[in-house]
C-alpha cells in the first residue's frame, strides 16, 4: 500500500505540530514575583512547596494545569495511537496481505482510542468534581491506565500470533532467508 508511508509521513507532521502548539503555550497557574523593580511570573506547573512539609511538593488544581490543553493531550495521544496502528499495518509482508489486515487492525484502533479516550473523560470528570471514587484500589482515570490502556494492546499481540506465517513471515519467506544465506556461505567459503 503505497499511502502508508505518505500517511506515517503526516501523522508525523502532525505530532510535531502538536508538540509546537504546546510548547507556545504559557504555563498555568503561575505567580508573580517582584525582583528589584520588575513582576516576573513563575510557573508552578512543576509542584508548588507544600503547606506542612516544606521539602515536599504538590501539583496542585489539575482543572488549573490541564483544564485548557486536555483536548491537545487528547489529540496527541489518538494520533500516537494512529501512526503505531499504521506501523503495524506497513509491517505486513505484502501489498496483497495488506487490505486482509486493514480491519481487524481498524476494530484494534477503535479499542485502543476507546479505552484512551474514556481515560482521558474520566481524568476530565475527576478534576472538575469532588467525587474520589476508587476502582480496584485507583482513582478512576488511573484504573482506566492500569487496567484499560495496558490491556487493549492484547488485541495487537493476538493479532500478531495469529496472522504471523500468513503476513509477517510466511514459509516462503524463510525458504527464501535460506536461499540467500546458503549464496552467501557458499560466497564465503570462496573466498576463504
Amino acid at each position: 500500500m503505497n499511502f502508508l508511508p505518505k500517511v506515517l509521513f503526516g501523522l508525523s507532521l502532525t505530532l510535531c505540530l502538536l508538540i509546537g502548539v504546546v510548547l507556545s503555550i504559557q504555563e498555568i497557574p503561575f505567580t508573580e514575583i517582584q525582583t528589584e523593580g520588575a513582576h516576573v511570573k513563575s510557573a508552578q506547573g512543576h509542584g508548588m512547596t507544600h503547606p506542612q512539609f516544606e521539602t515536599m511538593k504538590i501539583g496542585g488544581s489539575g482543572e488549573a494545569r490541564h483544564g485548557r490543553i486536555l483536548w491537545l493531550g487528547w489529540a496527541f495521544g489518538l494520533i500516537q495511537i494512529c501512526f503505531f496502528v499504521a506501523l503495524l499495518a506497513l509491517g505486513s509482508n505484502s501489498s496483497k496481505a495488506q487490505p486482509s489486515i486493514l480491519k481487524p487492525l481498524g476494530v484494534g484502533f477503535l479499542l485502543y482510542a476507546g479505552v484512551f479516550t474514556l481515560m482521558i473523560a474520566s481524568y476530565h470528570h475527576f478534576m472538575l468534581s469532588d467525587s474520589k471514587d476508587l476502582i480496584l484500589g485507583l482513582p478512576r482515570p488511573t484504573a482506566w491506565m492500569i487496567y484499560g490502556l495496558w490491556t487493549a494492546p492484547v488485541w495487537f499481540i493476538g493479532l500478531y500470533i495469529s496472522t504471523f506465517k500468513r503476513l509477517i513471515w510466511s514459509d516462503n519467506d524463510q525458504k527464501q532467508f535460506n536461499r540467500i544465506l546458503e549464496m552467501r556461505e557458499k560466497e564465503v567459503a570462496k573466498h576463504n
